[in-house]
């Protein structure tokens, strides 16, 4: 994880979404709750070989609470 340097100034959060999408192949009627570690490992390799999308969602000033989709603002 990347460390700032304190005369960068206060910190906020960045929250990003995952906006890919993975197929798990399994039997018909298998319940989608069995098969979600399948789903998360392929997650994990497609992160890995940096295949996901990931796309910024907001900010979050821990400082106020505020919440903030303009990270220009925040």
């Amino acid at each position: 994880m990347m460390k700032w340097p304190k005369e960068m100034g206060r910190t906020v959060s960045y929250d990003f979404t995952v906006e890919s999408l993975v197929s798990v192949e399994a039997p018909a009627g298998t319940d989608p709750d069995d098969l979600i570690d399948m789903a998360l490992d392929k997650l994990i390799e497609r992160a890995k070989t940096r295949e996901l999308i990931v796309q910024f969602d907001t900010c979050f000033d821990s400082e106020t609470g505020a919440y903030d989709e303009d990270w220009r603002t925040i």
